[in-house]
């Protein structure tokens, strides 16, 4: 098992995300409590291959020519 901080949640993992991925919220602030979610590493990979494939396609969809082709605008004159 695998352990990953970030603020004040913790993530506890298989290497290969096999499993389930315990999630820990402590709290902080006004918000002392701490909170826990076990979500499926399978669907925590979806997730994050969806919000990339979005980002990607939102990048080609705002390239210009010459960016989506590698070259210099001056060469397409």
């Amino acid at each position: 098992m695998h352990t990953f901080n970030y603020g004040h949640t913790v993530f506890h993992y298989n290497s290969d995300l096999s499993g389930v991925i315990h999630v820990v919220r402590e709290g902080s602030g006004l918000r002392d409590s701490r909170e826990d979610a076990y979500i499926p590493g399978e669907a925590l990979l979806a997730f994050a291959a969806h919000y990339v494939r979005n980002r990607r396609i939102s990048a080609l969809e705002d390239a210009s020519d010459a960016e989506i082709l590698g070259i210099q605008k001056e060469d397409l004159s």
